[in-house]
C-alpha cells in the first residue's frame, strides 16, 4: 500500500445531458452493430456432476466492438453449447463461441467461428464500431436501449432517462457493482444490448430489471467504465481473464455514538470501523481501524463517498473497479492517530 498523498481526488466529471441539434442518436448505421444472440445451453448440476439438465434455448443481445469482438452479458452465454449470431438487418445466422467469460461483472465476449468469420464481417462491413463513453451519464440524460427483447425478432429501441447511479449486489458468482438505473423499457432479450447516451456513445450494457410487483420502470445498465475495466482484465491471451477484486475487509457503520465512544473515535473523524481484514492486508490494515479515505476520497460514517457533485455511492465501488496493477491508498485512524 502506498502512503496517503493527501487531499481529495477529483470527482467524476458530469457530462452535458444535451444532444447535438437535429442529430439522430444513435445513427441507423450504429444499429447495424447490434446482434441477436440465440443460445442453446445445458445446466450442470453441482451436487450431481455426472448429470445435466435438458438443453434450453434462450436469446439475448450483443453489439460489435473493436478487434472483431461482440460484447454481451455473461448470463446470456452461460453454459452455452451453441451460439448463433444474427446482426441487425441480416437474415443469416452465424455460428459463434465464447471468447471471454466474466461472471464477476456479468460480461462476456463472443467471437465468430473461423469457418464463417469472413462472411460475417463482410455482412457488417458498413457498420461503424461503437465507442464507450468516457464518463458516467448525467442524471435525467436521455438514453436509448437497443436490443432484441421479447415481443418480436426485429431490433427494438426504447428511450428513457438516467434515474440514478448506484451500486447493487448481484447474484453470485457476480459481486456488488456500479450500475446506472434507467426508466427505458428493459425486457428479457435486452440483456447484453448497448445503451447509448445523448452524444452517441455507449453509456453501458443493459443487463437486468427490477421485477418486483411494487416497482415500475427500473432497468439496470453496467456502465462503460466497468466494461472498459473488464476489457483491460481480458489480457492478450484469449484464455486469460483476471477476476475483479473483492473488498478485502468487513466493516461496520460508525453512526452509533456509543460505538464511536467505545473505540475512542473523535467527532471530527468520519469513516467505517473495520471488523475483519483479509490476511494479505494485515500489514496495512488492522481490525478496529477506522477507514477514513480510499485514494484520497473521504468515507462518511455510513460508508458512502461522493461520486460527483452531491451524488453518493458506497465506497466499495472504488475497490471493485480497480484495474490490474492499480495501487490503492488507505487512510486510517488508529490508536488516536491518522
Amino acid at each position: 500500500m502506498t502512503p496517503d498523498p493527501g487531499g481529495e481526488a477529483p470527482l467524476a466529471r458530469i457530462p452535458s445531458p444535451t444532444a447535438p441539434s437535429g442529430a439522430m442518436i444513435p445513427s441507423p448505421l450504429h444499429w447495424r452493430t447490434v446482434c441477436l444472440l440465440e443460445v442453446v445451453s445445458i445446466q450442470w448440476i453441482p451436487l450431481c456432476p455426472w448429470t445435466r439438465t435438458q438443453q434450453v434455448s434462450s436469446s439475448g443481445s450483443g453489439f460489435i466492438i473493436s478487434q472483431n469482438r461482440i460484447m454481451t452479458n455473461a448470463h446470456v452465454v452461460a453454459n452455452a453449447i451453441d451460439i448463433r449470431v444474427r446482426p441487425h438487418g441480416s437474415p443469416r445466422r452465424f455460428a459463434g463461441k465464447v471468447r471471454t467469460y466474466g461472471p464477476d461483472v456479468d460480461l462476456a465476449l463472443v467471437e465468430i467461428e473461423d469457418s464463417v468469420a469472413e462472411d460475417f464481417w463482410a455482412t457488417v462491413a458498413d457498420a461503424p464500431r461503437v465507442e464507450l463513453a468516457e464518463s458516467l451519464p448525467a442524471l435525467q440524460e436521455t438514453v436509448r436501449a437497443l436490443g432484441f427483447p421479447t415481443g418480436g425478432r426485429t431490433l427494438c429501441i426504447t428511450e428513457g432517462v438516467v434515474s440514478r447511479v448506484d451500486s447493487i449486489e448481484l447474484t453470485p458468482p457476480a459481486d456488488t457493482t456500479l450500475v446506472i438505473q434507467i426508466d427505458a423499457a428493459i425486457n428479457p432479450g435486452n440483456s447484453g444490448g448497448p445503451v447509448f447516451d445523448s452524444r452517441g456513445y455507449v453509456a453501458g450494457v443493459a443487463f437486468c430489471k427490477d421485477v418486483r410487483s411494487s416497482t415500475d420502470n427500473i432497468g439496470y445498465v453496467i456502465p462503460a467504465e466497468v466494461v472498459r475495466t473488464f476489457l483491460d482484465r481480458c489480457g492478450k491471451a484469449r484464455e486469460c481473464y483476471t477476476l475483479s477484486p473483492s473488498v478485502p475487509y468487513r466493516w461496520h457503520k460508525l453512526e452509533n455514538q456509543s460505538l464511536r465512544a467505545a473505540h475512542k473515535v473523535p467527532h471530527e473523524i468520519s469513516g467505517v470501523l473495520l471488523t475483519s481484514v483479509a490476511p494479505f492486508l494485515e500489514g496495512a490494515l488492522k481490525v478496529s481501524d477506522v477507514l477514513m479515505k480510499i485514494d484520497g476520497r473521504t468515507i462518511s460514517d455510513d460508508g458512502q463517498i461522493e461520486l460527483r457533485g452531491h451524488e453518493l455511492i458506497q465506497h466499495r465501488y472504488l475497490l471493485r473497479n480497480k484495474g490490474i496493477g492499480d495501487k490503492t491508498t488507505f487512510t486510517v485512524f488508529r490508536d488516536g492517530q491518522k
